[in-house]
């Protein structure tokens, strides 16, 4: 069970992976949560302009147009 970040808004999209969750937001930043045993939800500081997202088991992408 995982808890949705609080204060969470303007989401354009989820992806889910096996036990964590990717949400992008409408300004192109992105913010995960769950489990992070191989770094699934680590976002690297000052990530931006993201236009898609996807998840799997243990795994999160990102693409960018730049």
């Amino acid at each position: 069970r995982s808890t949705v970040p609080a204060g969470l808004s303007g989401v354009v999209a989820i992806a889910a992976g096996g036990w964590h969750t990717v949400a992008l937001k409408q300004d192109g930043t992105v913010v995960a949560w769950g489990e992070n045993y191989k770094g699934q939800t680590t976002v690297p500081a000052g990530l931006s302009g993201v236009v898609a997202i996807a998840a799997g088991g243990a795994h999160t992408v990102v693409l960018k147009l730049d």
